[in-house]
């Protein structure tokens, strides 16, 4: 099966995954602040999304095995379809974004931020120095 067939498929499994996940959370209407993996670490907007990011990146590059410059462009690539795709789908979500007392990384965890583009290289760049 065609490798990026097999990374748009994860990354369509994952977007239902993050929808059941935000669904099943116990405050639905405070969700973003209840989300344990929203939770900020060190005093940083940095969360176990973010790593989440990471991981998958560093996945992405496993799969693809990168070795030359386009075919680093082309996983990032994947971020940009990933972006545009959580986007689209959750176009209509800004109703979800909540201000919460305490730090959290992601306003509305339905949303994709600009800063996931360097998560998603980082993960890429780990690939790299591993």
């Amino acid at each position: 099966m065609n490798k990026y067939f097999i990374i748009i498929g994860l990354q369509i499994c994952v977007l239902i995954w993050i929808k059941i996940y935000g669904s099943g959370l116990t405050n639905n209407n405070d969700k973003e602040c209840n989300d344990p993996l929203n939770k900020t670490l060190f005093k940083l907007r940095f969360s176990i999304w973010n790593m989440s990011h990471i991981i998958i990146f560093f996945i992405y590059c496993l799969i693809m095995k990168p070795v030359s410059f386009q075919d680093h462009f082309e996983i990032f690539m994947f971020g940009v379809v990933w972006y545009l795709m959580q986007y689209i789908i959750n176009y209509n979500t800004d109703k979800y974004k909540k201000k919460c007392n305490h730090s959290v990384a992601y306003e509305n965890i339905y949303k994709p931020r600009l800063d996931d583009f360097v998560y998603n290289t980082l993960g890429q760049i780990l690939y790299l120095i591993i």
